[in-house]
């Protein structure tokens, strides 16, 4: 819930009001921003072509909060997947931020911070061989993809690059 801040009606007598954490688009023009849940400000508060890039897609398989993800033509449409480094066809495009049944719509993030448990003494990670996670550079997967350097032991920047088949 926003906090409330004190203001005047067009009465001259005062009255609290929510701040706003979320926009209604030209409805909510001069409204005072809140914080979100997480302590950030909303992406419908931003302005157009600020924020994080992402897409929204068909789903393939049900999908867990910060699985790494492939991006894949399933017979002409487009779905993500757990990306796998078990199988050269399952490089990671993004991410999730959510949980997702199979068959559902999903935002996939492109860029930002993931949500995932990283070992102590890993900076640099990799797709690794269970699907949609990353982590130490395995020499039995099929590629070799870094998908991004540790920030925590419970975050990483997500940054791609190209696989190198083994």
């Amino acid at each position: 819930m926003p906090e409330k801040y004190l203001t005047y009606g067009t009465d001259g007598n005062q009255r609290l009001k929510a701040a706003a954490d979320q926009s209604l688009g030209e409805s909510s023009a001069g409204q005072i921003v809140a914080l979100d849940e997480s302590g950030k400000i909303d992406e419908t508060m931003m302005p157009t072509g600020i924020g994080a890039p992402t897409h929204a897609y068909l789903t393939f398989e049900g999908l867990a909060a910060g699985d790494l993800v492939n991006v894949f033509d399933d017979e002409g449409v487009t779905k993500v997947r757990k990306a796998d480094g078990s199988d050269v066809g399952k490089i990671a495009h993004g991410f999730v931020e959510e949980s997702f049944a199979s068959g559902t719509t999903a935002t996939v993030f492109f860029s930002g911070e993931v949500d995932q448990t990283v070992a102590e003494g890993v900076t640099e990670l990799f797709i690794t061989k269970t699907p949609g996670k990353a982590g130490a550079f395995d020499p039995t997967a099929a590629f070799r993809q870094v998908v991004g350097r540790r920030t925590s032991t419970t975050t990483f920047v997500f940054a791609p690059g190209e696989p190198t088949i083994l």
